[in-house]
């Protein structure tokens, strides 16, 4: 099992740093979040980075460059500092979910991420990608940064899958493992 927490800095402010394709399906954990997750066999690590520490993990579907586009899945990371009221909020502020789109999800989905009650959005972008985004949110904090922090959750995990059309169903099987995979733990 491969581990990250808050001792992995990086001068590099990238969003992703690749490293050996995985061989065998292995478990990726991140205790700063509290989350672990398996990525598919053969499939590169790519590292979600903040620029100062690890946010989440990911993996390309086709090729194995994390620096380059194309279909992906990924789970990220990060602290409510925005102290939205729940997961379907989160998902709202991100621009492409607002309105309708976000909503909480129903059937196979309902508690995917961790067992965490999930919002979801599902849309088509510009460049004729499908993103399918799954949030869930956890941890209530004692004390902190504030009353509003008290009465939120702490920390949302973002689930996403980007891919074509034409590869839709094909990759939708492999993020469905993906999320099945995902163990939520308080962070340390």
């Amino acid at each position: 099992m491969r581990a990250f927490g808050p001792t992995i800095a990086s001068a590099i402010a990238t969003a992703v740093l690749a490293t050996a394709p995985v061989e065998a399906a292995e478990r990726i954990s991140n205790d700063e979040y509290g989350f672990s997750v398996e990525l598919p066999d053969g499939s590169p690590v790519c590292w979600g980075e903040s620029g100062t520490h690890v946010h989440g993990v990911g993996t390309r579907l086709a090729g194995q460059d994390c620096a380059q586009p194309g279909p992906s899945l990924s789970l990220w990371a990060d602290y409510n500092s925005a102290f939205l009221p729940d997961a379907r909020h989160v998902l709202r502020y991100e621009g492409r979910c607002a309105g309708p789109k976000a909503a909480w999800a129903r059937g196979e989905w309902r508690h995917a991420v961790g067992g965490l009650r999930t919002a979801m959005c599902h849309y088509e972008r510009a460049d004729g990608a499908v993103e399918l985004v799954l949030i869930g949110q956890t941890t209530r904090t004692e004390g902190g940064w504030g009353k509003a922090e008290d009465k939120t959750p702490h920390i949302f995990h973002t689930v996403r899958l980007v891919t074509t059309k034409a590869r839709y169903e094909r990759d939708l099987e492999v993020f469905r493992r993906f999320v099945r995979s995902i163990r939520i733990s308080p962070p340390r």
